[in-house]
C-alpha cells in the first residue's frame, strides 16, 4: 500500500524544492515574468540546489534524484550547480523533462545517471553574450567567453565519447535533440516512458 505523506512534507516540496522522504530535489526556474519570461538557471537556483543537496548529504549517503526543467541562464552560477552535483558523496540521478536546453543540457551531464523523459527537448549552443562594463574590460570578458565555451565542448565530450571539435561544430548554432536523439549522440544515459518503463 502506498505511503502516505503528512501536509507538511508535501508542502516543503513545494516551499523549498525538496521533498526529504524520496530524497528528491526539483531544480526549475524560480520565477516568472507577466511576459511568461523564466529566470532560467541564476543565482536563487543555484542557492536552493546547493543548500538541498547538502541537506540530504547530511543525512545519509543513499542515492539523490533531481528532477530538471532548466531552460538555460547563467553559466557561472550553472557551474556552482554542477560542481555541487558531480563532487556528491551520493549517487545521484537526473531527470530532466520538458526544457533541457543551453546551461540545463551541461548540468545534466553532471549527474550519474542522466535519464529524459519522453518528451524533453535538449538544445546546445555557444549561448548568448551581452558584455557589461567599460570598454577596456571587453578584451576580457572575450577571453572568459572562450575559456567557458571550450570547457563547454570539454563537458559534453567527456560523457558523450565524441571530441571537442565535434561539439564546437554542434554548438555553433541552437541544435534541438528530441530525447532518444539526445541518447545516441551520448548526452543522455536512457529515455525513461510513462509507468517507469525504459525505451
Amino acid at each position: 500500500m502506498p505511503r502516505k505523506f503528512s501536509r507538511d512534507e508535501l508542502e516543503k516540496f513545494h516551499d523549498y524544492e525538496i521533498f526529504v522522504p524520496t530524497r528528491t530535489i526539483y531544480l526549475g526556474s524560480v520565477m516568472a515574468d507577466v511576459e511568461g519570461q523564466e529566470s532560467g538557471t541564476d543565482a536563487i537556483m543555484a542557492e536552493k540546489l546547493i543548500k538541498n543537496m547538502h541537506f540530504l548529504e547530511q543525512l545519509s549517503k543513499d542515492p539523490i534524484t533531481i528532477i530538471s526543467n532548466n531552460l538555460g541562464g547563467s553559466w557561472h552560477h550553472g557551474m556552482a550547480i554542477y560542481d555541487t552535483i558531480k563532487n556528491s558523496p551520493c549517487y545521484v540521478t537526473m531527470r530532466g523533462c520538458g526544457h533541457v536546453m543551453s546551461m540545463g543540457s551541461v548540468i545534466l551531464q553532471a549527474a550519474d545517471e542522466r535519464v529524459l523523459t519522453r518528451e524533453a527537448v535538449v538544445m546546445v549552443h555557444d549561448g548568448y553574450e551581452g558584455f557589461i562594463g567599460i570598454p577596456k574590460s571587453f578584451e576580457s570578458w572575450g577571453r572568459e567567453s572562450k575559456r567557458v565555451r571550450e570547457r563547454m565542448y570539454e563537458i559534453y565530450a567527456e560523457r558523450s565519447g565524441r571530441p571537442p571539435e565535434y561539439w564546437e561544430e554542434v554548438c555553433s548554432k541552437d541544435t534541438f535533440m528530441t530525447s532518444h536523439q539526445a541518447v545516441a549522440e551520448g548526452l543522455a544515459d536512457r529515455v525513461e516512458l510513462p509507468g517507469g518503463e525504459e525505451e
